[in-house]
């Protein structure tokens, strides 16, 4: 006697129940099924031209991933200095009522410098532990080692050049566009003038070198040398925040770049910026 099966969906209607256990069928579905199909042999060109893509397409991947996370680095670089520049302004004005770091009310020089020495090292510092925490960032990707025999003789003259044709391009589009400049007026001698060399200087030199061409170029190194020179120098100039002296800015990050991957360390990055600041 037939009777309507009980083995759920799985079974075929108007069999005997138990004629076809649910264990067989969607066995049988798995074997010979539309996902399963005769397997031929491929091509040893079809092979290869496969393996490129996939590389391809992970190295692409890469980029895009290492580029976006430098991206979000830069932009938790200006939100902690934003943070700490209202920060220290805002103690500024508890001690004198009024005072920030744009209107230094009843404060030195010495005092201002040494506010602008803690904003810039404190955001490079924090970002670097940012990246060091999230990404697979590590110490020796940084290159804080002694370089390579390079020649600075060679280097340095090449680098004031173009920096300061660099200058004198953004100069002509400050010219050209009629905007402002950017210049500030420094003490004419004593620990003033040296604490502004500390800040506008040193603390540029070595903090953003190790950001830019240590942490930044780190990160991008394998994807290729070219996206780990342009892509840092690129936010290097855009982080300026300033038409003619991200100009100067991009050009100078991509020779430092160049000379961190040619001499395998940032060190001569960070003397060349220094003589140039």
């Amino acid at each position: 006697e037939k009777r309507p099966s009980t083995e759920g969906e799985g079974a075929p209607k108007g069999r005997m129940r138990g004629a076809f256990p649910r264990q067989t069928v969607n066995g049988w579905l798995r074997q010979t099924g539309p996902s399963s199909g005769v397997s031929r042999p491929a091509s040893p060109k079809g092979e290869a031209f496969n393996v490129k893509v996939e590389n391809h397409m992970a190295k692409s991947r890469g980029v895009r991933g290492a580029a976006g996370f430098c991206a979000v680095a830069s932009l938790v670089y200006l939100l902690v200095r934003s943070l700490l520049y209202a920060l220290v302004s805002t103690l500024m004005g508890l001690a004198h009522p009024g005072a920030s770091m744009a209107k230094p009310l009843g404060f030195s020089e010495v005092s201002l410098a040494l506010f602008q020495l803690i904003i810039g090292l404190g955001a490079i510092g924090l970002t670097l532990v940012f990246m060091m925490k999230l990404t697979r960032l590590r110490s020796d990707d940084l290159r804080l080692t002694l370089p390579a025999p390079w020649s600075p003789g060679f280097c340095l003259p090449v680098f004031l050049g173009v920096a300061n044709l660099a200058n004198l391009a953004g100069a002509l589009i400050n010219h050209i566009t009629g905007s402002e400049t950017t210049a500030q007026m420094l003490p004419s001698g004593g620990p003033e003038l040296f604490m502004y060399y500390l800040a506008l200087c040193v603390m540029p030199a070595v903090a953003e070198e190790l950001l830019f061409r240590g942490a930044f170029q780190g990160l991008m190194r394998p994807s290729g040398s070219a996206a780990a020179i342009f892509a840092p120098a690129l936010l290097f100039g855009l982080l300026h925040l300033d038409l003619a002296q991200g100009l100067t800015a991009f050009v100078c990050g991509v020779f430092l770049g160049w000379l961190a991957e040619r001499s395998g360390s940032i060190l001569p990055g960070m003397l060349l910026h220094l003589v140039n600041n």
